[in-house]
């Protein structure tokens, strides 16, 4: 594995310096990608020097209890994600949401809240977020769905093919 599939992810953290990860649906191992510490922890930031933040893929919390079963409802997918080194919930956001109420009751350590979310605002910050929060929603309608956008691809020379 090591040699072949995670040789371009290893290409883009530590030359390309990716700011963001996302974590996949499979499993390595019978371990969701989602939950695996190994994968999120040891390799990625430990050996790799990851510094940025952990996203989850679309839906991808929601499928740790739906279909690995490894978690029997939300609250328990949040948990394990967030301790794996989840560090947001690129779904609807509930699954993160009970994180809330499971940190009152003690369930949830503050501490690995808090080291998602400063992974988070950093990630903001290092984008200038805070200094320039908002778009210019006149400059935005006008260039979305453009026809330069539409027709980008049609744009670029086609390649003459020999017969």
């Amino acid at each position: 594995m090591r040699e072949s599939f995670l040789v371009p992810f290893e290409a883009a953290v530590k030359e390309a310096r990716v700011g963001s990860v996302m974590a996949s649906y499979n499993e390595i191992d019978g371990i969701p990608s989602n939950v695996n510490p190994w994968l999120l922890d040891r390799l990625l930031r430990q050996e790799w020097g990851f510094p940025g933040y952990v996203t989850s893929d679309g839906n991808g919390l929601q499928m740790l209890y739906e279909v690995h079963r490894v978690a029997a409802d939300k609250a328990g997918a949040a948990r394990a994600a967030l301790a794996a080194g989840v560090d947001f919930d690129l779904s609807d956001g509930s699954v993160y949401q009970t994180l809330l109420a499971q940190a009152k009751q003690g369930v949830v350590p503050l501490g690995q809240i808090d080291r998602a979310v400063s992974r988070v605002l950093a990630a903001k910050l290092r984008l200038g977020l805070f200094e320039n929060p908002y778009v210019d929603p006149a400059y935005a309608e006008k260039i979305t769905n453009s026809p330069e956008h539409r027709n980008w691809r049609y744009a670029r020379p086609k390649k003459q093919w020999s017969s």
